[in-house]
């Protein structure tokens, strides 16, 4: 397992090739039909660094596997093509989030529900611990072909023998050690790559982790049960609750599908449309620019101008895309695919056709307005729109702290941020005089009553109350007599600056040390390239997901977008 997060380079989109490849490459090393692993339309690698091996680092040494990573672009892992530290060649390993997906792509091998703490907490799968189908051929899947070192196999228990828990590869040949009685498997058996929970697993969404075995269809039958339920003994694959699950009959049927009929899915639909040429992507482009200054006119929607060009880019430029480029993934459909390249060069072509008024300002371009009355809106043809999408609001039963922070509530959530005060040296003995805990923590304006009710209860106050005297436990703060604002101000920073960031319907947690912190947003211009980049930063406090938020800039056209990895918060 993953003891350590893997440390991930930055992210991008895999072409279709590529993933073709890859897949195949897979269902090639695991001898499988193509049926039986697909993987999303839209796919993002990155090469990473880790160390899942259990217990090595007890030996004084740590073993690095080091590859490419694919998974979702909301963060999701799905496969590791590991080139180094498991053999001498690649070796593609699911995680169990793939194999979830596809459960028959891989073999199973099979351990009891105790042994999955131990697998969490970084140990093997060891042999006695090991059980295969030969044990219990009437309730366990049978594999998929051999077994010999090196094999990719799934780790699932007896409480749940079809959904896994972990993915590893085989140490030794698991078909010679079946055939072994239990008493004889010495040694480790599986080195576990992922298991649930582990931090391979939590580079997740949180939406996506709580997804566990217990959502996934399960067999209701173990070892110490007899098949009395009207579970079909000679199956292969063990019951299923879902009997007309297309998986499931798939190794049931003597004659399965053909594999190009399995391929027909959601994932591949985009194989099935029609090449884009370079025309058509722009004819998107100035459908939905003529919808919106038609919009405009007929007084539907209002802009006020001027706006940035990314604002009315992404805002309503690119909802209004003709119903056929919705069906294509963004990528192939952004500025990228036309002549132009760049939104810049499209909205200045937009000016010259007469449609909009733009002003270049250096880098940055601004649209002063649109041409309400231009020829080409008169024989404009309106066509059906999505409706738009309603943000759904945060759920109230997350957890709080760091598993708020993945989840990805971010949109349209309700946050309150204050800040509190804790007495020091000085201040305390003011508190203490008062009778009042000088431990808690306290308001800015409970500081400011604090200090008037000592002045006067100690009289030291002047008569126009204007101004106080720094005598006793005021002291600390100067001598003579000080403006009570000067006195207030003084007091305040004699005291220990903490904050607190709250979220609507989560409980609010323990306030933390330092002012209230602040989204830093940097515009860098790159060395030797005309182009600039922004950088966004110190979000996470806030509870902004960043993989949702990389995902809606990646979104974005006109904008390419680097994901790179922070270090990991204190909690």
């Amino acid at each position: 397992m993953f003891r350590k997060k893997p440390q991930v380079k930055p992210s991008s989109a895999v072409r279709s090739s590529e993933r073709k490849t890859l897949n195949n490459d897979f269902v090639k090393q695991q001898g499988i039909e193509a049926w039986q692993h697909t993987l999303p339309s839209m796919i993002y690698g990155a090469r990473f660094t880790g160390a899942p091996a259990a217990e090595e680092h007890l030996k004084g040494k740590e073993l690095t596997i080091q590859g490419r990573i694919y998974g979702t672009g909301n963060g999701k892992p799905l496969l590791l093509a590991v080139s180094r530290g498991i053999s001498s060649s690649t070796v593609i390993v699911p995680t169990v989030y793939d194999v979830w997906l596809n459960p028959f792509c891989v073999s199973y091998v099979y351990t009891p529900i105790g042994t999955l703490d131990h697998l969490k907490n970084g140990a093997d799968l060891m042999g006695k611990g090991t059980f295969f189908y030969s044990d219990f051929p009437d309730e366990l899947r049978k594999p998929l072909g051999p077994l010999p070192k090196g094999s990719v196999v799934a780790v699932a228990t007896f409480d749940s023998p079809t959904v896994p828990v972990a993915v590893g590869v085989a140490l030794l040949d698991l078909d010679r050690y079946a055939a072994l009685p239990r008493a004889e498997r010495h040694g480790k058996a599986v080195q576990i790559i992922n298991v649930i929970d582990d931090s391979l697993y939590q580079l997740a969404p949180l939406s996506d982790q709580l997804a566990k075995p217990s959502e996934l269809p399960t067999v209701l039958v173990t070892p110490e049960q007899n098949t009395e339920n009207g579970a079909d003994s000679s199956s292969d694959n063990g019951a299923i609750e879902e009997p007309k699950d297309t998986s499931a009959d798939l190794e049931h049927t003597s004659n399965p599908p053909a594999p190009e009929e399995q391929q027909e899915t959601l994932d591949d639909v985009t194989s099935n449309l029609r090449q884009l040429s370079v025309n058509d992507v722009e004819d998107f482009y100035w459908s939905a620019l003529k919808y919106t200054i038609y919009l405009c006119k007929s007084g539907e929607i209002s802009i006020n101008f001027p706006l940035p060009a990314s604002t009315l880019i992404s805002e309503h430029i690119t909802p209004r895309f003709p119903a056929e480029a919705r069906l294509y993934d963004p990528a192939a459909v952004s500025f990228k695919k036309t002549s132009w390249k760049k939104a810049s060069k499209f909205l200045k072509t937009a000016d010259k056709n007469g449609l909009v008024k733009i002003k270049e300002n250096k880098d940055d371009i601004r649209v002063l307005n649109i041409n309400t009355a231009h020829k080409d809106l008169e024989s404009f043809q309106p066509y059906s729109l999505p409706k738009p999408k309603k943000n759904k609001p945060a759920p109230v039963n997350v957890p709080a702290d760091n598993e708020n922070r993945r989840a990805d509530a971010s949109v349209a959530q309700k946050l309150s941020a204050a800040e509190f005060y804790q007495p020091k040296s000085g201040p305390a003995k003011v508190f203490q005089a008062l009778g009042k805990d000088a431990k808690q923590f306290y308001t800015v304006t409970e500081l400011r009553d604090t200090v008037n009710e000592y002045s006067e209860k100690e009289q030291l106050m002047t008569t126009d109350k204007k101004s106080i005297k720094l005598e006793k436990e005021l002291r600390f703060v100067g001598s003579g007599t000080k403006l009570r604002a000067d006195v207030y101000e003084i007091f305040k920073n004699q005291c220990k600056q903490y904050h607190l960031i709250t979220r609507e319907g989560v409980p609010a947690g323990k306030p933390r040390s330092g002012p209230i912190p602040k989204i830093t947003v940097q515009v860098q211009k790159r060395q030797g390239k005309n182009r600039h980049v922004t950088i966004i930063s110190g979000f996470e406090p806030f509870y902004i997901d960043a993989n949702g938020l990389a995902e809606r800039l990646r979104l974005t056209p006109g904008n390419t977008l680097t994901r790179k990895p922070f270090p990991q918060s204190d909690g």
